[in-house]
């Protein structure tokens, strides 16, 4: 796919998005550490009023600020590599994670590739499929009056064989999720 790339982005444009990204990181860091400290001026058990004081009054969601808190406690600024992605240690653990972490640090891996190595099962063509499948039943189901009649009936089609080739698949874990979450076809 890199080959497929016709367009060249000069050394010093490259360097700009290099530093501001991570800028970002320093400052989505800088947020959590800042928003633990709040937390801990009112009280932990009013973790969730301060949350939703603060996203009354900004645009950030209570999910945000939780997962910014959360994570900036959980990592000690002595662990925090530089050049990782800040979701990557929002995903990991570091009572497990620290050789992963530093496998990521070494490699150059983003979080999606971080993530894949954590949970290798998600990469598995079962799951994919299993995936594929809730997403599908979930658009049958909340725009099946909306969709065209030859859009839907190829879509149930779609579901079905994608059914049918999950089933063929010898992954109990993989059917186990199919049948949680995409259930019975509409």
């Amino acid at each position: 796919m890199a080959n497929s790339i016709k367009i060249q982005i000069s050394d010093e444009h490259i360097q700009d998005i290099i530093d501001l990204l991570d800028t970002i990181r320093t400052a989505i860091w800088g947020l959590g550490d800042y928003l633990a400290v709040l937390v801990d001026a009112h009280g932990m058990e009013n973790r969730s009023e301060v949350f939703n004081s603060i996203a009354s009054q900004t645009r950030a969601t209570y999910s945000q600020l939780d997962d910014y808190e959360r994570t900036s406690r959980k990592w000690a600024e002595a662990d925090r590599l530089p050049n990782l992605s800040w979701t990557i240690y929002r995903n990991a653990d570091p009572e497990e994670d620290m050789e992963l972490i530093q496998q990521a640090a070494d490699e150059g891996w983003n979080a999606t590739r971080f993530k894949e190595e954590k949970y290798p099962a998600i990469t598995r063509p079962q799951k994919m499929i299993s995936h594929a499948l809730a997403i599908l039943n979930r658009l049958v189901s909340m725009q099946e009056d909306k969709l065209p009649k030859l859009v839907l009936e190829r879509l149930l089609i779609i579901i079905e064989e994608l059914e049918d080739l999950l089933g063929e698949v010898d992954d109990d874990e993989a059917v186990r999720f199919a049948q949680i979450e995409v259930g019975e076809l509409p």
